[in-house]
């Protein structure tokens, strides 16, 4: 198996990564440089429909120290956008404008945005975190910048480019601010992950994470071709494994629990398979490493989305995430921030030209966790709460993190926003949310609540669920919630996680179970009993008590459409006992 190249190490970045479209664009010009919806658009196309949006905004005086929001889905539209606002000087967001809008009202109220970029045909009234007189669609700035001249503005490498939003320790997402230094040095490493002129790169990333950065810069420096489909195809676990063998994608970066979920035998297109977001599984590199390229990839939003990457062969250890990309530096500290010798555990502190400027607006965290001196100089290191150990051969170990931060199915997931939401009921007391490692299912997010009325514990925990889905990323979702008279505390007043751990132990699908199933419920509790490994005999059980989750969720209405069965994810979520989904078949 050819090993891993590396673009040089050493690099001083004077460069921004629009220095290197304009070369890009010299050189290749007509070739595709997305593909959206079966419709490819090339380089020029790109650069010129970006160059009119670029010109919209300088009209309007939106450029440097200003902010622009771009509410487009993955596709044509999404990458013009994104060009065309780093052209005008001006940094970006990147917005899932289908999330909840509480949440999109913390990241506007936390970042003054000039203008909201949305596709044509959005009707803005539907979103009530919207301010309706900073929203322009496409089409518009498309009409209105034809005869304007526009002149790209200096920008530096440690200008602002983009933010993004992160969970937060406050139940609060934080802003993570991002320079132009990192991105042309992310683009480099295009040939690290499977990248050539030529390559069809799936666009999967959402389009709030920044995974879709990595995807975007490394496959227009290569002289690639992204391929953007439409939502529902990524979501239904059948349409995904047609598009992996059937569209001639070439690199996809996906999570490893949903990679998982492919068959083994899946005759994939694929010459390179990135698994990144969370630790890896034997189970796929066993799958999968004597197949394609198998690239195991790690890095914060802090650093610039990559930081370091492993070839997996067939005797790799999940835990191995590498070695570091190309200028940048790993270091693995202890508490007084000397370097741990190999084999023993210590915390990751990144430096080098990918670690980002700090945090929106919260200079006392960005002073804790971005920290200067470890390179012998001003220069920023980020403190990243990952803990891991070095191996003989300089590979980087991961362990877990520090603090209440976890992976869940690829998605970075703060437990106190959990507590916040649910703390927001005025049904709710106390609680507390923590991970739990379930085995083969993986970690899963249980959530323990006291109540502050006399209430069912049913009704209860409908409303937390229904406020957790219409408030927060549906990720966010436990797997269970148990209400209990009191949270149960070690003898120095701390929440005892060990007793309330071993109380989910005796949580089993009871509720109604004397009750004799319907025909649809029984044909349901097969599937279930599929997806779960375990047999269902209650009518009452719920999907996610009983270890479901997001990923799984994919595979459910995968299997129940074979089936026959017509239910989508987002009904899913929102019907998780087996009594309430079965009666959505009859609809």
């Amino acid at each position: 198996m050819s090993q891993l190249q590396f673009p040089p190490n050493g690099i001083t970045e004077t460069q921004i990564f629009l220095d290197q479209w304009a070369g890009i664009i010299h050189d290749l010009k007509d070739a595709p440089a997305i593909e959206d919806g079966g419709v490819l658009y090339s380089y020029v196309e790109v650069d010129a429909d970006s160059h009119r949006i670029a010109a919209y905004l300088a009209n309007n005086a939106i450029g440097a120290g200003a902010i622009v929001a771009i509410g487009c889905s993955r596709g044509k539209d999404l990458l013009v956008a994104l060009l065309g606002v780093m052209k005008s000087g001006a940094a970006f967001i990147l917005v899932d404008l289908d999330v909840a809008p509480a949440r999109l009202c913390v990241q506007f109220d936390a970042a003054p945005v000039k203008l909201i970029l949305v596709p044509d045909g959005y009707v803005v009234g539907d979103n009530p975190a919207l301010a309706v007189e900073k929203v322009v669609t496409l089409g518009q700035v498309r009409d209105a910048a034809q005869s304007l001249h526009f002149e790209q503005p200096q920008i530096t490498p440690q200008d602002l480019a983009y933010i993004i939003f992160t969970s937060g320790s406050t139940g609060q997402p934080k802003g993570v601010l991002v320079s132009h230094r990192g991105i042309p040095n992310l683009a480099r490493h295009a040939m690290t992950y499977g990248i050539k002129q030529g390559s069809r790169v799936l666009m999967f990333s959402p389009v709030c994470f920044d995974a879709i950065i990595a995807e975007i810069a490394m496959t227009l420096f290569a002289g690639g071709c992204l391929v953007a489909v439409a939502d529902h195809e990524l979501r239904d676990l059948d349409s995904l494994q047609n598009l992996l063998c059937n569209r001639l994608i070439d690199v996809a970066t996906l999570p490893p629990s949903l990679v998982s979920l492919l068959p083994v035998d899946l005759p994939v297109s694929l010459s390179t398979l990135i698994v990144a977001g969370e630790r890896c599984s034997k189970e796929v590199i066993a799958n999968w490493a004597t197949k394609i390229r198998l690239i195991n990839a790690y890095g914060p939003s802090e650093a610039t989305v990559a930081t370091t990457v492993k070839l997996c062969a067939l005797e790799t250890s999940p835990a191995d995430i590498g070695q570091a990309i190309s200028n940048v530096t790993v270091r693995i500290l202890d508490e007084v921030l000397e370097e741990v010798p190999d084999g023993e555990l210590g915390e990751i502190y990144i430096s080098g030209a990918s670690v980002a400027l700090g945090y929106l607006g919260n200079p006392e965290l960005s002073n804790a966790r971005f920290v200067r001196g470890q390179d012998g100089d001003e220069c920023l290191s980020f403190r990243t709460g990952d803990f891991a150990r070095r191996n003989v051969n300089g590979d980087i170990l991961f362990e877990g993190r520090k603090d209440d931060l976890v992976k869940i199915n690829g998605n970075r997931v703060e437990l106190a926003e959990i507590e916040a939401c649910a703390m927001a009921s005025r049904l709710v007391r106390s609680c507390h949310a923590c991970c739990v490692d379930t085995g083969k299912l993986g970690m899963r997010i249980a959530l323990f609540v006291t109540p502050s009325v006399k209430v069912e514990n049913m009704r209860l925990e409908s409303e937390l669920r229904a406020r957790i889905s219409a408030e927060l990323p549906i990720f966010f979702m436990p797997a269970c919630i148990l209400v209990l008279d009191e949270l149960p505390r070690n003898p120095a007043g701390k929440i005892d996680r060990p007793a309330l751990i071993t109380q989910l132990e005796d949580v089993t699908d009871n509720g109604g179970g004397a009750e004799a199933m319907t025909r649809q419920e029984k044909n349901l509790a097969l599937i279930w009993a599929q997806i779960l490994g375990r047999p269902i005999e209650n009518r009452e059980a719920n999907f996610f008590a009983l270890g479901g989750n997001s990923v799984l969720a994919m595979r459910l209405v995968a299997l129940m459409k074979r089936s026959g069965i017509q239910i989508n994810l987002k009904r899913v979520f929102g019907a998780p006992t087996l009594a309430q989904m079965a009666c959505l078949i009859k609809e």
